[in-house]
């Protein structure tokens, strides 16, 4: 389902919806990288829901847009997903421009449509990004819990850095503060030094390093991983809203 909205500076924003199997569900909200745009997350929203709508194609990649080797869905719980394009990053090349300011108003606006769709439980709202989208997973869920217009149970950060002009710390402090702590998983590798300063040894969060690769973003999702990226993403979905049905 196609979704336009506002960020509070007016500009208009282009998502899309795959509702859960069951309603009201729980939403993750997956923001994309610089590199590309929502779609980068397509094949990952359909295993995701695991309504039968996934084509298990491959390329020669095997990374995130390979989804023949992702692992079995174990999740047992509805899951609606909604994805957009950050302003200036509506092309599959990416973003045409550095926008961190206008990027944080674009993440919480996703997040406070996600809250208020139809069919969403708007108390069981996740987050997952990579890179300027991790940094926009957690400082948004972060935001969406001092608003009163819903609950965000946890962030999942692939390559965060602080790029949104909040501090990553800050924010994720913020949500293991709460009465009931959030989860915030961050991923990362030890050659992405900016990433590996913001996860590495920061108490209460789960740090997930994959050791000395380059990769940054959505290329740590890869078939040769270990743990798999993506079973890690699935504990975290368990562990964030399993036990808030």
């Amino acid at each position: 389902i196609q979704i336009s909205f506002e960020a509070e500076d007016g500009e208009v924003l282009e998502g899309y919806y795959y509702p859960g199997s069951e309603n009201p569900a729980p939403v993750i909200v997956l923001m994309n990288w610089a590199r590309g745009n929502q779609g980068e997350w397509e094949e990952i929203a359909y295993w995701l829901q695991g309504r039968g709508l996934l084509v298990r194609e491959q390329n020669s990649r095997k990374t995130w847009k390979s989804s023949n080797w992702y692992p079995e869905r174990t999740l047992d719980i509805p899951l609606g997903v909604f994805t957009f394009n950050f302003r200036s990053c509506e092309s599959e090349d990416g973003c045409q421009a550095y926008l961190p300011v206008e990027w944080l108003l674009d993440a919480q606006a996703a997040l406070e449509t996600a809250a208020q769709l139809e069919e969403a439980n708007p108390r069981q709202i996740i987050t997952a990004g990579a890179s300027i989208g991790a940094d926009g997973a957690v400082d948004s869920c972060a935001w969406l819990n001092t608003t009163g217009l819903g609950t965000c149970l946890g962030a999942f950060a692939l390559s965060p850095s602080s790029s949104l002009t909040v501090d990553f710390q800050s924010a994720a402090d913020a949500l293991l503060a709460q009465e009931s702590p959030a989860r915030v998983y961050c991923v990362f590798g030890l050659q992405d030094e900016a990433s590996m300063e913001t996860c590495l040894d920061y108490p209460g969060i789960r740090s997930i390093d994959y050791g000395y690769v380059e990769y940054h973003g959505l290329e740590l999702i890869q078939f040769s991983r270990r743990p798999d990226p993506l079973n890690i993403f699935q504990e975290f979905i368990l562990e964030a809203i399993g036990g808030t049905q």
